[in-house]
């Protein structure tokens, strides 16, 4: 095992602690964290579409991270009417950061 990216437990505490509290825990808003085989899965609902993209270029950037899936929702978008939620799934990968 490598030493900088470590096992899928040390990705996900890395990827939480760079993703900002208010992201993951004002409020309603909430991410759920999972990784396997060093593929990050972002789910949950959060307050504004900027917190989602924050999130997921966060994790894009964790080393150890070779994709994240994109769950997240998010309330507010500038767009979408008052108390929609709206989904941005997608998937992306990267070269993996070793």
């Amino acid at each position: 095992m490598d030493h900088r990216t470590g096992t899928d437990e040390d990705i996900r505490a890395r990827v939480m602690e760079g993703i900002p509290a208010a992201v993951t825990h004002t409020g309603p808003a909430w991410v759920g964290i999972a990784v396997a085989g060093g593929v990050v899965t972002l789910s949950g609902v959060v307050q504004e579409h900027a917190d989602a993209v924050a999130a997921v270029r966060m994790a894009e950037d964790t080393d150890g991270v070779v994709a994240v899936r994109d769950e997240l929702r998010w309330r507010h978008d500038g767009r979408a009417g008052a108390g929609q939620v709206t989904s941005g799934m997608r998937v992306s990968t990267r070269g993996g950061r070793r």
